[in-house]
């Protein structure tokens, strides 16, 4: 037996043959009629004292410090 025996076993390795096809839909019930949910309003009708969603807070955190960034960073130039 050499060294080089050692290797054929890794090259006889072939992956497993997938269970499903392998570009399918990963659910069974792929053929069952889609149900659609109607649109929900709360986001059209906002007024203000309702919630906020935590993107929109994320969202405008990060252009607030963008800009104080920017200011300060152009008041103490060195």
């Amino acid at each position: 037996m050499s060294h080089a025996d050692a290797f054929d076993t890794l090259a006889a390795w072939r992956p497993p043959e997938p269970r499903q096809p392998r570009f399918g839909v990963a659910n069974d019930w792929a053929d069952a009629p889609v149900e659609t949910a109607a649109p929900d309003k709360s986001m059209v009708d906002w007024k203000w004292g309702d919630p906020i969603s935590p993107n929109a807070i994320a969202i405008g955190g990060a252009l607030f410090f963008a800009l104080l960034g920017a200011l300060f960073g152009n008041a103490l130039q060195l």
